[in-house]
C-alpha cells in the first residue's frame, strides 16, 4: 500500500512543475516579443533573426532537459528535484544567456 506521505510528495512536485512551466511560458513569451528592428534586410537584421530562431528551439529544449532532471531527482527521492522543477523556466533563461554569450 502506498504511503500518503509519498503521494503528497508527488502532488507537491506536480504543483511546483506547473508553476515552473507557467514561469517558462512567460519567459518564452518575452523572448517572442523581442523583434529585430529595423526590418530592412540588412546583415544585422538577418543575424538577429538567426539568433531569435536559435532561441526559439534552444529555450524549450533547455526547459525540457531541466524537467527531465527534476523528475529523475524526484524519483530518486532528492528534495532538490522540486526546486529544479520550480525554477526550470528561470534556470533555462540563464543557461540560454550563457550559451548565447559563449556562441557570440
Amino acid at each position: 500500500m502506498k504511503s500518503p506521505h509519498r503521494s503528497s510528495n508527488w502532488t507537491i512536485f506536480c504543483v511546483l512543475i506547473a508553476i515552473g512551466l507557467a514561469i517558462a511560458y512567460f519567459v518564452f513569451a518575452m523572448l517572442a516579443m523581442g523583434e529585430c528592428l529595423p526590418r530592412d534586410g540588412s546583415v544585422e537584421m538577418q543575424t538577429c533573426d538567426a539568433v531569435k530562431r536559435r532561441e526559439f528551439w534552444l529555450y524549450p529544449c533547455l526547459v525540457g532537459a531541466l524537467l527531465i532532471v527534476a523528475t529523475w531527482a524526484q524519483i530518486r527521492g532528492a528534495v532538490w528535484g522540486r526546486m529544479i522543477g520550480l525554477i526550470c523556466g528561470v534556470a533555462a533563461a540563464m543557461l540560454l544567456v550563457l550559451i548565447e554569450a559563449i556562441l557570440d
